[in-house]
């Protein structure tokens, strides 16, 4: 039987989601950058994926496994808007080169709380210093963000935050994607399973990755725990449609209904 080809990033917020899925026989994972992932997913060349939440949306032929996500409501911690002049004022956007749907969030904000359309620029800057030069603000996700929030004086705001004070809802930012043709209650059922068990062992994921990357054990499960919501509920359902409708106005991707596969099987 030839193995399902699933994408998965390694940062520290997806790993309860999938770390279980290493040895699950019949499944080959595929670590990379959201962005690449997506794209990968676009290409047919993977069967389903831990991705970004934008693509749902754009990939038409794709669904939602029912159950989890990475979201938040409230600080998430590790999406940020760096900036270095009053955020009325921002004329050009960073984008983070590894994201898509933190990078659409960041616009989504900037054009319905401030009212302004950046002009996009691309670019890296460091955790001492995010913003690249030439730009007034920048996009920075996943473990790059929580280190720099930790080592740079750059201000900067928390965006799940910023879209709970702007809708009173929680944000998803990513969800397991899967082709149609892959999906499978079975495939749905071990993802959930995958999850429950990820989800048991957070001190122990805490303390084997925190400290490479130089972070706090201790923090790294508070920030799993508290900051970051795995459970795909149907008001997590609702803050994603928000997003994607907000998206659509915005040119920044197609409209469509959002709903799991759950009604599949």
């Amino acid at each position: 039987m030839t193995a399902l080809r699933l994408g998965v990033v390694n940062y520290l917020n997806a790993l309860p989601l999938w770390e279980a899925l290493r040895n699950e026989p019949g499944i080959e994972l595929i670590p990379d950058v959201p962005s690449k992932l997506a794209a990968q997913l676009a290409e047919g060349t993977l069967d389903a994926g831990l991705l970004p939440a934008i693509e749902y949306f754009r990939a038409q032929d794709v669904v939602i496994a029912p159950g989890v996500c990475i979201g938040c409501f409230g600080p998430v911690k590790s999406v940020r808007l760096f900036h270095r002049v009053p955020v009325g004022k921002i004329l050009t956007l960073a984008s983070d080169p590894g994201s898509r749907t933190s990078n659409v969030l960041a616009q989504v904000l900037l054009a319905d709380h401030y009212n302004i359309r950046p002009q996009l620029t691309t670019g890296n800057g460091t955790v001492d210093n995010p913003i690249p030069i030439g730009a007034d603000a920048a996009v920075v996700i996943g473990d790059p963000a929580l280190i720099a929030l930790e080592r740079s004086t750059t201000p900067s705001i928390d965006m799940g935050e910023a879209w709970r004070e702007m809708t009173g809802l929680p944000f998803v930012f990513a969800a397991w994607l899967v082709r149609r043709g892959s999906a499978t209650a079975a495939l749905f059922a071990t993802l959930k399973k995958a999850a429950d068990k990820g989800l048991g062992r957070i001190d122990q994921s805490a303390q084997d990755y925190g400290p490479k990357l130089g972070l706090d054990a201790g923090n790294v499960a508070d920030y799993l725990r508290s900051n970051i919501r795995f459970t795909l509920g149907e008001r997590e359902l609702e803050g994603l449609a928000g997003f994607g409708r907000r998206a659509a106005r915005l040119g920044l991707a197609p409209e469509r209904r959002v709903e799991t596969a759950q009604g599949l099987f």
